[in-house]
């Protein structure tokens, strides 16, 4: 059975933690850059510059997004959505700030967490170095010079970021150990073979309004008990399920079942 880690309660009380101080932070600076920059400009009955609006609005923005992520922790996509937001910001806008390449990669890996790189993955692929390449041709707008400097410096970084996520991914190849594609739904004491039924059709693609109509239940309930499930089986939710588990041949059968620890 594969081993989890980042669906863990206790990595999502991390992640949840981490969302708390971000949004502490980005809250002080919001109002930190009102009394300071946007009241006195009122004042004076001068107009607010449009880098100013939306600097402040792309900053409440964020912060909405961090109070999401305080209650839902497990929506890394959310998070992956954040590190683009900075990194599209910083990259072509702060000059010798090499943190947009650092929110980058943070995005693009977040992603491959996610189990959104599955599907269409050279496609996906394609865009993000697309991207990534027009944002950094965007600074050749403060000279030449600079822009080859930047170029350099920043590709010099990439590669490394490549070369170090290319050792690990192939260190921790090396020591897995081979693994059947099986899932037995009974290892979960607190799961059943209805629950294995429901699995099977969430694999399938199916959306919850059908499922919910071919098992005989109300939507409302089958969402609660998924999410009962999905934090049982430490996948997060529905994503997280597909995720980890997509592929595999689920079964239920309880005399072959080996029990897994409940951490609730």
């Amino acid at each position: 059975m594969k081993t989890k880690v980042i669906y863990t309660k206790y990595a999502l009380k991390c992640f949840k933690i981490i969302a708390i101080l971000c949004a502490i932070v980005l809250s002080s600076s919001i109002i930190y850059n009102v009394i300071t920059t946007t009241f006195p400009l009122l004042k004076k009955n001068n107009k607010l510059s449009f880098y100013e609006l939306f600097y402040t609005g792309y900053n409440i923005i964020v912060l909405s997004l961090c109070i999401f992520l305080i209650f839902f922790p497990q929506k890394f996509g959310i998070t992956s959505l954040i590190a683009f937001i900075y990194a599209f910001t910083i990259i072509p806008f702060e000059q010798e700030n090499y943190m947009g390449i650092m929110m980058y990669f943070l995005g693009v890996a977040l992603l491959f967490v996610r189990g959104l790189m599955k599907k269409h993955t050279k496609i996906k692929l394609i865009i993000i170095i697309a991207s990534l390449f027009a944002l950094q041709v965007s600074n050749i707008r403060f000279g030449f010079h600079y822009f080859i400097n930047y170029f350099i410096l920043s590709s010099g970084g990439i590669l490394v970021l490549c070369l170090y996520t290319f050792i690990v991914y192939a260190y921790n190849q090396n020591n897995l150990t081979h693994e059947e594609k099986k899932l037995n739904i009974a290892s979960y004491n607190r799961l059943n073979e209805r629950d294995f039924k429901i699995l099977q059709q969430i694999q399938t693609g199916k959306k919850y309004s059908v499922i919910a109509k071919e098992m005989n239940m109300a939507e409302g309930y089958l969402k609660n008990r998924l999410h009962l499930v999905f934090t049982i089986m430490e996948v997060g939710d529905r994503q997280g399920f597909m995720t980890f588990y997509d592929d595999y041949e689920l079964s239920y059968d309880p005399e072959t079942a080996i029990p897994v620890p409940d951490q609730l």
